[in-house]
């Protein structure tokens, strides 16, 4: 899971986008709102660990090169 301070429309393109470089994993959004701020949780599911891991370092690469914030969660 990686936590985004942007807004899940910002992040929709390049999230598409990272979904067909990946097409073997579920990439899911779950927008909510944290301290009055919106916020998206980024879920990231598959059975290919190593896919898995370079999928969420593009994913917050990509994020935090829209000047947002990105955290990794693990589950």
């Amino acid at each position: 899971t990686v936590r985004t301070n942007l807004p899940e429309g910002i992040i929709a393109e390049p999230l598409g986008a990272l979904q067909k470089r990946y097409e073997d994993l579920d990439i899911g959004s779950y927008p909510a709102f944290r301290n009055g701020k919106p916020s998206v949780s980024l879920v990231l599911r598959g059975t290919d660990d190593a896919r898995l891991a370079a999928a969420a370092v593009e994913l917050m690469h990509t994020i935090r090169g829209m000047n947002g914030e990105a955290e990794e969660f693990a589950q």
